[in-house]
């Protein structure tokens, strides 16, 4: 077996990382319906081994990392995402543990409450990891930026119906009824 160079270092340096952030945005389906939609968000150990402690994280809403990511939005001539409204989300703690010996927190949950918004108007959260004991963060996936590009009707979806058609053309002329 043959030593890979491009791996020397990390066991000395592992990082702590937003599992969600692996891609640029997360994007999330939310209906318009008057329930709490839960969506849940967590954070990762990597490593050649896993932490020999408990390495506790803490997540922060990070208003300016949205800003950032809607300005590049414009630039581009894209439109720009409108901040996820506060009274729309709760999120019931920000804070996690990646156990000693594991890689993974149990999982975080942000609730949203689509009650309110428009319809016509896309909207994000970002929430970046701020603190991971005496981790390094990884900036390449430290910020989940969850996009809401519709808001669903509880009713749209793919409908199949079966039977026959009588007076379809509505001046009372059935197809295939017998003269």
């Amino acid at each position: 077996c043959q030593k890979d160079d491009r791996l020397k270092g990390i066991a000395d340096a592992p990082v702590v990382y937003a599992v969600q952030a692996a891609q640029l945005t997360y994007p999330i389906s939310v209906k318009l319906i008057g329930d709490v939609q839960s969506y849940i968000f967590s954070a990762g150990y990597g490593g050649l081994k896993t932490p020999g402690s408990d390495v506790p994280v803490v997540f922060t809403v990070d208003s300016a990392a949205l800003a950032m990511y809607n300005t590049t939005l414009s630039s581009g001539g894209i439109k720009p995402y409108l901040p996820l409204p506060a009274a729309n989300y709760v999120i019931p703690s920000l804070t996690a543990t990646i156990p000693a010996n594991g890689v993974l927190t149990d999982p975080l949950s942000l609730k949203i409450n689509a009650a309110g918004l428009n319809s016509n108007s896309r909207y994000a959260l970002a929430l970046t990891l701020k603190s991971a004991a005496n981790f390094t963060i990884n900036n390449n996936v430290k910020t989940i930026l969850f996009t809401i590009d519709r808001l669903d009707n509880i009713y749209a979806g793919a409908y199949n119906s079966k039977g026959t058609r009588q007076n379809y053309d509505a001046p009372g002329n059935a197809s295939g009824a017998p003269s």
